[in-house]
């Protein structure tokens, strides 16, 4: 049944004026915990890259171990600009160096650590970038371990990694405890939902707040009776910013349009029917597929997994294998939206609660980690998994094949991922996974093989999935350089590109699977007149933003090419047309060769 609306649902709700907190100075130098010092770089892998003629590469990709963090990835942030991920988590007692730090980040090339001061509590905090390409987190843990209260706290991360800390600026209006953090077109960050104290019943919260990093200011907005009380928590809603500039808001079974701008409720989404619910403890993953010029930037949302309501009473019912997408379209005469056929349910090969999905640049999805059977949370005991039966294989999910043919068993790993995992796009296109604070006395299936975390519950492993794709070095394209390093809105933004492979194979002289011609152009530029290499599309991939199964900052943007010269390499393409469409931030450019892509080249949109 759907929810009751309010008699006054086509009016605003707010602005609502809690009291205003005193802005708190940051920390000039941490107190307490020192600062560990930051770990050796994990060594290189002794194990040589497999072969880049292995058909099974090509076919199913692979998992490998990179590194070892120093906390575990109950949240991970890349860092834009850079090759690294900020991680965050609560104390949890088992560091590999008997650190007492909640935060750091990893170099994933060369898989060396950096511990960072945090002021407060970070644990089921929310997470976004900034349009600077800094870090912002928001919320976060009642005091505990020695760290102080962070559930109101909004904190900063520099993206130049040369202040070892968080900054806190300033407080919320309310406390919040699993809220998800979105960066909206105007700059400003949306923060929505999460609970007042630790733990389901505690109070969700009835407003939304407005925060605008350049004047530091915070407003709060109230939340819609009606989808407050469908909705439950409001834990880690799934927020995406439409082509409109409105807001697709959605937890559990029910979601709305939002007008942020003045807080007008639109229009109630398709309710959410069938097996699975998606908010924890029975957390499913979401995503808007890309956005793409050639569709009209057309919209589509997706939710992999979940889990019955049913298994808070029995931990052993199996997680929801269902997938549903949902198409949106706008009217912009009559300002409605229409919903196609509603949710669309389809099957993964496996029931999963707890997956994680990580967009390609090709506009394909990833789907990994999470557990077969239970829920995400902690054991009555502490410390325990809720949930069994870890899925150890990745799943890859093709948007654009025929009904029935989009689901394809990717590779295998032996490490648990599950509550509190996390998994991330780097720049070179593959997929960065780590980790795991409640993986101790979990059941496996028989046959299947698992390495246990050799620190009990919790999984300082780090592993990167590579997809197929990454493996076609013959055919892959790679960005020489690009005119400048802001790609200007509805404006032309030159790339130069070649293929590495005309200049005698693949990385580490990998062969060529075709007789392809080897009159390498100047520079390097170009496709040295071989038909077969080629560029056919170039895409913008926001940078990534990771808890709790959702991404809060997941979006691609297909790019308009405006003119490709092959011979010389020379690629001209139209940056998005609108702020809604790609709000201002730091951007992942690839260019692709069909599915296959390149390493990315980071660009940022600035407002115009």
């Amino acid at each position: 049944m759907e929810p009751d609306a309010p008699d006054n649902a086509d009016r605003p709700f707010g602005p609502a004026t809690p009291s205003q907190p005193q802005v708190p100075a940051p920390p000039l130098q941490p107190l307490w915990p020192p600062l560990a010092p930051s770990p050796p770089p994990f060594p290189p892998s002794r194990v040589l890259p497999p072969n880049e003629g292995d058909e099974e590469l090509r076919r199913i990709g692979s998992y490998r171990r990179a590194a070892t963090s120093m906390i575990v990835a109950v949240h991970m942030a890349a860092i834009p600009g850079t090759d690294r991920f900020l991680f965050m988590e609560r104390p949890s007692g088992y560091h590999p160096d008997n650190s007492r730090t909640i935060a750091g980040f990893l170099d994933v090339p060369t898989g060396k650590w950096t511990h960072i001061f945090s002021p407060d509590g970070l644990f089921c905090c929310g997470h976004t970038m900034l349009d600077s390409g800094n870090v912002l987190i928001v919320g976060g843990h009642q005091a505990n371990a020695g760290y102080p209260d962070g559930m109101k706290s909004i904190r900063t991360f520099d993206r130049s990694c040369t202040d070892l800390q968080l900054r806190k600026v300033r407080e919320m209006g309310w406390r919040r405890w699993y809220p998800s953090a979105t960066l909206l077109p105007d700059g400003r960050v949306l923060i929505m939902g999460g609970t007042q104290g630790v733990g389901a019943g505690t109070a969700n919260n009835p407003f939304w707040e407005l925060y605008n990093p350049r004047t530091n200011a915070i407003d709060a907005f109230a939340m819609r009776p009606g989808f407050l009380d469908a909705s439950n928590q409001i834990y880690y809603p799934f927020n995406y910013v439409l082509p409109s500039g409105h807001m697709f808001v959605f937890c559990g079974r029910v979601g709305f349009i939002l007008d942020w701008t003045t807080n007008t409720w639109r229009q109630p989404m398709p309710r959410l029917r069938g097996y699975g619910n998606t908010q924890f403890p029975f957390t499913g993953t979401s995503v808007m597929l890309g956005l793409y010029p050639e569709r009209d930037y057309k919209v589509e949302v997706m939710l992999f997994g979940g889990q019955r309501e049913y298994a808070t009473k029995d931990l052993s019912v199996i997680a929801n294998r269902g997938v549903n997408r949902m198409s949106l379209d706008f009217d912009a005469s009559t300002g409605n939206y229409t919903f196609g056929d509603g949710w669309v349910e389809e099957q993964m090969s496996r029931g999963r609660v707890m997956p994680d999905s990580v967009l390609l640049p090709n506009g394909r999805v990833v789907i990994l980690n999470g557990a077969n059977e239970g829920l995400a949370g902690d054991s009555a005991g502490g410390g325990e998994s809720r949930a069994d039966y870890p899925v150890l294989y990745a799943e890859e999910y093709n948007p654009y094949a025929p009904r029935g043919q989009r689901f394809t068993e990717m590779a295998w790993t032996n490490i648990a991922r599950m509550y509190h995992s996390t998994a991330c796009l780097t720049t070179n296109g593959t997929v960065l996974v780590a980790g795991c604070d409640r993986c101790y006395r979990f059941v496996v299936n028989d046959g299947w093989d698992i390495s246990y975390s050799p620190t009990s519950k919790a999984e300082y492993r780090v592993e990167i999935y590579t997809p197929p794709y990454v493996y076609f070095e013959n055919v892959k394209p790679a960005i020489v350089s690009t005119q400048d390093e802001v790609m200007p809105y509805g404006g032309t933004f030159r790339v130069v590109y070649g293929f590495p492979s005309i200049q005698g194979g693949g990385p580490g002289g990998a062969p060529l699977s075709f007789n392809a011609t080897r009159n390498s152009p100047p520079n390097g530029r170009g496709n040295g007149n071989n038909p077969q290499l080629r560029v056919t599309q170039a895409v913008l991939v926001a940078p990534c933003s990771c808890t709790h199964s959702f991404n809060t900052h997941q979006r691609l943007v297909g790019l308009e090419i405006v003119s490709n010269n092959a011979a010389s390499g020379e690629l001209v393409v139209r940056g998005p047309p609108t702020i809604n469409i790609a709000p201002p931030g730091m951007y992942m450019l690839f260019i692709l060769n069909g599915d296959i892509y390149s390493r990315a080249s980071w660009v940022k949109l600035e407002r115009p």
